[in-house]
């Protein structure tokens, strides 16, 4: 059993390398994940780590700003639709 000090020791290290690894262009992590780990279960976290943080990236570029557009456009509509049929009192 891995004690919780050896443990926290050990997530120190993964967020350190992932925080570098998030700094070096997309292109060059795999070199520098290979220069830098050392560790093949560091470098399997931190690669883990890095795949998450793109996927959401890629959904929070991809399909959430779509649906954020249809959504602006479609309450837009909205607005200007009640605009034009509500007459004053």
């Amino acid at each position: 059993m891995v004690s919780p000090a050896m443990e926290a020791e050990r997530w120190k290290q993964v967020d350190e390398l992932l925080q570098s690894a998030l700094q070096v262009p997309f292109e060059q992590r795999d070199e520098f994940l290979q220069a830098c780990a050392g560790d093949a279960g560091l470098e399997q976290e931190v690669r883990s780590l890095l795949a998450s943080d793109q996927s959401a990236e890629d959904f929070l570029q991809g399909v959430a700003i779509k649906d954020a557009a249809q959504m602006i456009a479609f309450t837009e509509t909205q607005s200007s639709s009640n605009a034009r049929t509500c007459k004053p009192c």
